[in-house]
């Protein structure tokens, strides 16, 4: 009988953590769909020809600079190879629909904090995309922007 209320107690105790493991999850998990106020990680072009190519491996050069390892480039993305200390992970994703282009910055390489090297990762797509002639009308917009209806003429606010 003396068992009884340890076992309670303990129970009580597992329930309240999950509880609150769940309440924190969703709180990240909320902020893993939005950018935060002043960035933008999507990217919003029309596009001259089929030169989707040509984009993804001027992307991937000037990423390459300055992240760990070749970078593997496929119809769609760029990404880390298994080799790096997080393992594959799309950088960047291309899609195209109806002659416009997005590049989107993934949270999977970015994660939910955004740092300085994010904002000079987004800086440098967006001088590499600016460059590029086949590139026109770019905007950006954040990620919750599904219908592109905010554009921006830089990723990062200041």
């Amino acid at each position: 009988m003396i068992w009884f209320p340890v076992i309670a107690a303990g129970a009580t105790i597992a329930f309240a953590g999950k509880i609150l493991a769940r309440h924190l999850n969703g709180q990240l998990a909320r902020y893993a769909i939005v950018d935060p106020p002043g960035i933008r990680t999507v990217a919003r072009f029309q596009l001259a020809g089929d030169e989707a190519e040509t984009i993804l491996v001027a992307v991937a050069t000037e990423l390459s600079a300055g992240l760990p390892g070749p970078l593997e480039i496929t119809g769609d993305a760029v990404r880390t190879p298994p080799s790096s200390p997080r393992g594959r992970v799309d950088v960047v994703r291309m899609r195209r629909d109806a002659g416009a282009c997005t590049i989107e910055l993934t949270r999977a390489w970015t994660g939910i904090h955004f740092g300085d090297e994010v904002r000079a990762l987004l800086s440098r797509i967006h001088d590499t995309l600016r460059a590029l002639s086949p590139v026109r009308e770019l905007g950006w917009f954040a990620r919750e922007d599904r219908d592109f209806r905010m554009p921006a003429p830089l990723p990062c606010d200041g």
